[in-house]
């Protein structure tokens, strides 16, 4: 099993983790891996006065290589998947005039006649960066190379 790389942040907190590629008993790749990104937002403060999140309530988005290709290409590119009657979207957002430099991480569900829900995690110039250059070694991992 893989680790995760965490951001937390005051209103929401993601995890972002690396689904391996799967394998038949002969050893042939017969799935694709996948990066898994989950977030949620934060519910309050604890008695510390720290941030507390409800994963209970994450939305969680799996993003394969043509995923990740397009966001090589054009990193603010909207991402949607359907399936059923489950929409869900993510994307980056570069932050603007005193943000600039920032990234904003938006993670968006709807499911059937249920009201759309998304949550939005801010990311440093590093954490961006970081989340990056794990996305480009997650590529050759998720294809069994």
């Amino acid at each position: 099993m893989s680790g995760k790389f965490e951001v937390y942040k005051k209103s929401a907190a993601a995890q972002i983790s690396l689904i391996e590629p799967s394998y038949n008993d002969q050893g042939w790749l017969t799935k694709n891996g996948a990066v898994l990104v989950e977030a949620t937002v934060s519910t309050g403060k604890d008695a510390n006065d720290r941030p507390v999140f409800d994963w209970t309530q994450k939305i969680s988005v799996a993003l394969g290589v043509n995923d990740l290709c397009l966001l090589f290409g054009d990193i603010s590119k909207q991402l949607t998947h359907e399936y059923k009657e489950s929409i869900k979207g993510f994307q980056f957002q570069p932050g603007e005039g005193q943000y600039e430099g920032t990234f904003r991480m938006i993670l968006s569900v709807k499911e059937g006649e249920a009201a759309r829900r998304q949550v939005m995690v801010p990311l440093s110039s590093g954490e961006m960066q970081y989340l990056g250059r794990l996305f480009d070694i997650a590529t050759t991992r998720m294809l069994g190379w």
